[in-house]
């Protein structure tokens, strides 16, 4: 089928930071690129600087082929597509209320309703 398209999936669950507090936002904004990090890895043909800075913090090595990177850049997905399951609150200290969610526990987000 050489016409058929390839895509990838997220289930994106959306992290807020608890308050302004620059170490919540951040903690919020590293819970995000967790969580995109596979699909930008597939979209963009490449590991983002944030991961490669993350695998690097926490004493990561990635085992790969010689031409596995050369792979991933040449054979991106054609599209990708979502689905907006719950958000979170993200914060350097939790302390609140912990939701399961579809696929995830995390803490609460109190400025919304939430439904089964």
């Amino acid at each position: 089928m050489p016409d058929a398209k390839i895509g990838s999936m997220l289930a994106r669950m959306q992290s807020y930071p608890k308050t302004p507090n620059p170490a919540d936002v951040r903690q919020a904004q590293q819970d995000d690129e967790l969580s995109l990090f596979f699909t930008d890895v597939q979209v963009r043909g490449e590991y983002p600087n944030y991961m490669n800075r993350y695998f690097n913090d926490h004493n990561i090595t990635l085992e790969m082929a010689p031409d596995d990177l050369q792979l991933i850049k040449d054979y991106p997905v054609d599209y990708l597509s979502f689905s907006y399951y719950m958000s979170m609150v993200s914060s350097a200290k939790p302390a609140g209320e912990k939701k399961a969610g579809n696929l995830i526990l995390g803490e609460k987000n109190p400025y919304l309703e939430a439904s089964d």
